[in-house]
């Protein structure tokens, strides 16, 4: 199975939602080995489509992004439906069993950068 950008992104910010404090501003083209620009224009296709909401660009030009603010954005109901749906997570599992499901399903797809991005939040949810 092939992750496309939007389904990459989403993951990441369903990763970072399990936290208890979650930051979505630390779900970035950096951290996820993206370009910018094609990041971005997921996060929009993501809002579009009902996924997430708070999405927003702090400047944009010729269709070009150089800033988005993430700190505002949220998983919807259907967002969280979709990434449970679609990766087979099971609703009543832990927050850290659902890391480590993602993590174990990462590797298997080859998505290092999402594996390595797991990796840091499950150290921040078993404290080690």
């Amino acid at each position: 199975m092939k992750l496309d950008t939007k389904q990459q992104v989403i993951l990441a910010l369903y990763m970072e939602y399990q936290k208890d404090l979650p930051k979505m501003n630390e779900v970035n083209s950096e951290a996820l080995n993206l370009d910018h620009e094609v990041f971005c224009v997921a996060l929009e296709k993501l809002q579009t489509e009902g996924y997430i909401t708070g999405f927003k660009t702090l400047a944009a030009d010729n269709d070009r992004f150089y800033s988005v603010i993430l700190d505002g954005v949220k998983l919807t109901r259907d967002g969280i439906d979709y990434v449970d749906n679609k990766f087979g997570i099971q609703k009543e599992l832990s927050a850290e069993d659902k890391i480590k499901y993602l993590i174990k399903k990462c590797g298997m797809f080859g998505l290092i950068a999402l594996k390595m991005f797991g990796g840091e939040i499950l150290k921040t949810l078993t404290g080690i």
